[in-house]
């Protein structure tokens, strides 16, 4: 009984241990896939030259490889995952960070919306410094100093940031953003004064 016992929990762990090296196996696809800007569609393409490769190389473990996931479906959701994971990083790095400063650029992209990146370089107590990409958003309509500290606005209490943290703020220099009154360089400042800071 004890050996019969043993031989199920092991084909069990064996069992569980394929599925965690395939779902790792899908995982490292989709984001091989991802790096290179390429539809997750061609996940199905890449499962078939992986089966037909292990046909003639391993035929014993094509089995094995029929269950990894490859699709499309399936790449989009490790690809969202995989932007979660990145971005919860993100935020635990930014809810540690003694201080920071901020880079604003708006372009406008081919279909005429403007589109808005704020960068962020931060230091933590360690005096690690972390320079990532803080958020991206798009702006319809009017693109004043108000309509872009919004989003900015956003974007730092999303990342649980403090304004009395903020010590720097550079713009690409257009009117919109460093206005005297209306810009959002002004708007930043009066923001970091208000909750304490002193202006950037």
């Amino acid at each position: 009984m004890k050996r019969g016992l043993k031989s199920q929990q092991s084909s069990f762990t064996k069992l569980k241990t394929e599925q965690e090296a395939a779902t790792r196996a899908s995982f490292r696809v989709a984001l091989e896939i991802a790096k290179r800007g390429k539809p997750f569609t061609n996940g199905e393409i890449i499962k078939e030259c992986i089966i037909t490769v292990a046909e003639e190389m391993c035929p014993e473990n094509v089995n094995l490889l029929k269950n990894c996931q490859y699709v499309s479906k399936h790449c989009g959701s490790k690809g969202r995952n995989i932007a979660e994971n990145i971005s919860s990083q993100l935020f635990d790095k930014n809810g540690h960070v003694e201080w920071f400063s901020l880079a604003l650029d708006e372009s406008t992209d081919v279909s005429d919306t403007a589109q808005v990146l704020i960068y962020i370089r931060g230091v933590d107590k360690s005096y690690e410094v972390h320079e990532e990409l803080l958020d991206m958003y798009s702006i319809h309509g009017t693109t004043t100093g108000r309509d872009i500290f919004i989003g900015v606005e956003m974007a730092v209490n999303q990342k649980n940031l403090r304004w009395k943290n903020l010590k720097c703020i550079t713009t690409d220099g257009g009117k919109n953003m460093s206005g005297k009154d209306k810009g959002v360089v002004a708007l930043v400042s009066k923001a970091v004064e208000n909750d304490g800071g002193s202006k950037p």
